[in-house]
């Protein structure tokens, strides 16, 4: 009897000391990679999102949005005001364009390996954007460049000084955009493969190396060019929401510079 009891008891306790192993690894994981689960951030606040100012003589505005969903990206208009959010395609109904997709990687520090790649419909621009926001990733209807400045107060008063740089354009990359975290126990994770801009999407960086990740600002002026050769002054304030969640994204902005 003594010796059914000690199965039991050493049953039982192995269940436990799994279960908190996958307990303590998921919530290692859900730090790493943001699982932004909060109901009064995404829901109740819905009325403070948006352009929260803008002053029609100064041109001068600011934002608060949310782009913390995986599976989305916030098309941004700067002339109009006004958001798109568009959903990440998942499959292929129609000519494969030879590039688009989910491409899985195992990610190990700074190093990917491709596995598959799943492919899909090209991601669809809406009609009218400037700048589209995937969590800490970014697009631009144009091109970017990163000024030394740290506040759209110390910019020259006119963009002139910004006619002759080299605005960087987007680029297809497939290990930035992360989409499907799935896999992610396992290091296994799927990147959409789309145009990205290197330059505007280096105004955060994560670090993963040692858990739980640290997040870096660049706290840099961005200075963008679109294809009507307007100009935009960024700066990305706070990349947190009111109770701490990441991927809730205020920035000032002048448009147009």
């Amino acid at each position: 009897m003594k010796r059914y009891k000690s199965k039991i008891i050493t049953f039982f306790s192995t269940i436990c000391f799994i279960s908190l192993i996958f307990s303590s690894c998921e919530g290692m994981f859900g730090g790493i990679y943001d699982d932004p689960v909060n109901e009064d951030d995404k829901h109740n606040n819905k009325n403070i999102y948006g352009f929260t100012s803008y002053d029609e003589n100064t041109h001068r505005g600011t934002m608060y949005i949310n782009v913390s969903d995986y599976d989305k990206w916030l098309y941004i208009s700067l002339k109009n005001k006004t958001f798109d959010t568009v959903f990440i395609p998942q499959s292929l109904t129609q000519d494969w364009d030879g590039k688009s997709g989910i491409h899985y990687h195992y990610v190990k520090g700074s190093q990917f390996t491709l596995d598959s790649i799943v492919k899909t419909n090209k991601q669809t621009d809406p009609k009218t954007w400037d700048i589209a926001l995937h969590r800490f990733e970014a697009k631009v209807n144009g091109g970017a460049f990163e000024t030394s400045f740290t506040s759209t107060d110390q910019l020259p008063v006119t963009s002139e000084s910004f006619d002759d740089i080299i605005y960087t354009e987007d680029e297809w990359i497939d290990t930035l955009v992360m989409t499907d975290r799935n896999g992610m126990l396992n290091y296994y994770i799927g990147y959409q493969n789309i145009m990205c801009n290197k330059v505007l999407s280096n105004w955060l960086r994560m670090d993963i190396s040692n858990p739980p990740p640290t997040y870096h600002p660049s706290d840099k002026v961005y200075i963008l060019r679109f294809e009507d050769n307007t100009k935009a002054a960024l700066h990305f304030d706070n990349y947190l929401s009111p109770s701490g969640i990441t991927a809730f994204v205020t920035v000032s902005f002048i448009y147009p510079y």
